[in-house]
């Protein structure tokens, strides 16, 4: 058995360390503190502290460009939907072209069948296509303009990733499954963009993204909590709601499974906790 330890994701020690903790089960009081801090609220209020700047609007700028990861595929779909809808202008239709040769292989893919766009659409990216500049799987940009390659040709979308000048054409990418003898069972040929104001927690494995908001009282499952925490590049890019103050909701939201303590164990032992910090009375 080997364990992996050096970390890619996260930007810093602090908040590598944090998510090390969480993974076992084991947030120290200070890192309860420091999710606290990491509240809508809390961070409104450090922005427009002493600057005159509307809480309103700021907390409107703060959530457009964090992704929401959500439990349920269900309240995933109904969210993004609904954000689409709300945009004015004409609708994109991207459909996608499959390939199986074992009926039912594509399910699993990450590129969604269909997926429809508007410009100012919120979108994440699916795959690395330049890590140089920083184009990976979990990228956020929002759709900017629609442009037909080549001229008179399909119309595909502009999009403006964070961090990142140069706006990108998107086009079509293939996404494969391979079978026994890297043997392709299943293509999809779609654009490698999904609708990304929010996520399933379970689809939002493996990306890196660099706005996150994560409501901690939704979660439902040993380790989900973790799992969506640890999509976060940096604490500056994520936000935590629904942080439980009952001292017993707390411990379960970063509740662990028997397996995964014991497959710890083998290594070493967790860090020292002190215990769960009581929720602070203000």
């Amino acid at each position: 058995t080997i364990e992996l330890t050096t970390v890619f994701r996260q930007r810093t020690r602090q908040f590598s360390e944090l998510l090390g903790r969480i993974r076992r089960g084991a947030p120290t009081p200070d890192d309860i503190h420091t999710l606290r801090m990491c509240s809508s609220q809390a961070r409104i209020q450090r922005i427009c502290e002493g600057s005159g700047r509307n809480p309103a609007q700021e907390l409107r700028a703060l959530e457009e460009q964090s992704t929401v990861l959500m439990s349920r595929n269900d309240k995933v779909d109904r969210h993004n939907d609904e954000q689409l809808r709300r945009l004015p202008g004409q609708s994109h239709t991207y459909h996608a072209r499959d390939e199986e040769k074992q009926k039912g292989v594509l399910k699993n893919v990450n590129a969604p069948q269909r997926v429809d766009l508007k410009v100012k659409a919120q979108v994440m990216l699916l795959k690395n296509m330049d890590v140089k500049k920083g184009l990976v799987n979990g990228s956020r940009g929002e759709v900017t303009d629609f442009v037909e390659d080549p001229p008179g040709g399909r119309a595909y979308p502009l999009v403006r990733f964070h961090g990142i000048q140069e706006t990108q054409v998107v086009k079509e990418e293939e996404f494969s499954v391979m079978g026994h003898g890297n043997d392709k069972t299943g293509t999809r040929h779609q654009l490698p963009l999904k609708l990304a104001w929010a996520l399933s927690i379970h689809k939002s494995q493996g990306a890196s993204i660099s706005h996150v908001k994560v409501v901690l009282s939704n979660m439902f499952e040993p380790g989900m909590a973790y799992v969506a925490l640890s999509r976060a590049t940096s604490l500056d890019g994520l936000i935590v709601d629904g942080m439980p103050n009952q001292l017993q909701q707390l411990q379960a939201c970063f509740n662990t499974s028997k397996e995964v303590e014991c497959f710890y164990e083998t290594f070493a032992p967790p860090p020292t906790a002190a215990g769960m910090a009581a929720p602070s009375p203000k």
